[in-house]
């Protein structure tokens, strides 16, 4: 039976705490989540709001589902025939032993989803040695999107015609907006507008449910649609290869540009590369693109202090502005006003880290005290909220 309490299967068991004060066991299962997931639950799930509080409500209903999973998982026993020997009953007993503990085991290790009108949770159930009971380990959470079922991918106006959806074109000299992840696409045509300052700006649009794929500090899980419209845009690249194109990507579009950049071969080097509130690991990304010689000039990197509902792009600024420093300044040399704008962009991007005031800093220390703290997620959720 020593099989129930191997953990193999969960990573880095000592990071899960409780999720609330409704799930510490005290009616239902014990749930625990992984306190990696803090940041991009806080950016997603406002705790206030009527959609938070059904998120929160629906992950907590797990106390109740997961009784409804055996532990451990029953074997069917077998009756000895008659005149069998006490040998062969304990030899019988022995193998039925091990049945139960390889169903458990198996069962334990599978992992589950919960699925939600608004969240995707997927857990294991475990009991570690100072679990009481089985519990249930949330290892990711997927917070659903709404919105209209537009078709992402690449949209231009043609002529007089209206903003339609094209599946190649030629991009010389243009400017292209890879748009956040949005619920209209009028909505992320606007923006386009507004971030490249042109009208009628060709845009890659990414749908809402982009955002439910690709997180910036868990590991991602690209449905299908989400890996054809990497596919799109990496294909879009290709076709534009040698020709010259500015690309402007905001929000969720940097994170999509990071998986099509990764299979693009040689070089981008008539490409240059502008971020808008990028929602991603930029200095991965950044590494990426200098390797193949992309073009990053100017002030290639922009953010909205004062915009709350990219308190997202902030984080992720602030969490990774060490490594995002170092990267910029290991860039190839530039002169005159790009090394000006250069020495600027460092210096604001180090106030982010530096800024003990700021309400990013302040999520990021507190992320950090969950691990071997008392404090539930849900508390600390709350608490970041009022500051936010």
């Amino acid at each position: 039976m020593f099989l129930h309490n191997s953990s193999s299967h969960i990573k880095d068991i000592g990071g899960y705490i409780f999720f609330s004060k409704n799930t510490m066991g005290r009616s239902g299962r014990p749930v625990k989540i992984h306190t990696d997931l803090f940041l991009d639950f806080f950016s997603a799930v406002d705790p206030a709001s009527s959609l938070g509080q059904s998120v929160i409500r629906d992950i907590e209903s797990l106390k109740i589902i997961a009784t409804s999973h055996s532990f451990p998982f029953p074997v069917a026993e077998r009756e000895c025939r008659p005149g069998t020997s006490q040998r062969e009953i304990q030899g019988q007993k022995k193998n039925l032993e091990i049945q139960k503990a390889m169903s458990a085991y198996r069962e334990n290790r599978r992992e589950r989803p919960l699925n939600t009108s608004s969240v995707r949770a997927f857990y294991h159930i475990h009991q570690k040695d100072e679990d009481k009971c089985p519990t249930v380990y949330i290892s990711e959470i997927q917070i659903l999107r709404g919105g209209k079922k537009t078709v992402g991918g690449l949209y231009e106006k043609k002529g007089a015609s209206k903003f339609t959806k094209v599946e190649s074109s030629n991009l010389e000299g243009k400017t292209v907006v890879i748009s956040g992840a949005t619920n209209s696409l009028p909505k992320a045509r606007e923006n386009a507008e507004i971030i490249s300052k042109q009208e009628d700006v060709p845009l890659f649009y990414c749908p809402d449910s982009v955002a439910e794929d690709l997180g910036i500090w868990k590991k991602n899980r690209l449905t299908s649609s989400t890996k054809k419209l990497a596919k799109e845009l990496e294909k879009t690249i290709k076709d534009n290869q040698k020709r010259k194109v500015s690309w402007i990507a905001e929000g969720e579009g940097a994170a999509l540009l990071a998986h099509a950049v990764k299979a693009i071969p040689n070089s981008l080097e008539t490409h240059s590369f502008k971020f808008y509130n990028a929602r991603a690991n930029l200095p991965a990304l950044l590494q990426d693109l200098t390797q193949k010689n992309a073009r990053l000039e100017g002030e290639f990197i922009d953010y909205e202090l004062d915009n709350t509902q990219d308190r997202t792009a902030l984080l992720a600024m602030a969490s990774h502005n060490q490594k995002l420093v170092q990267v910029i300044g290991g860039l190839p040399r530039v002169n005159g006003y790009d090394d000006i704008t250069r020495r600027y962009l460092k210096q604001q991007i180090e106030g982010l880290g530096i800024a003990k005031t700021s309400t990013s800093n302040s999520v990021l220390s507190k992320q950090q005290s969950l691990r071997g703290g008392s404090q539930t997620f849900v508390d600390l959720l709350l608490s970041s909220n009022k500051g936010a």
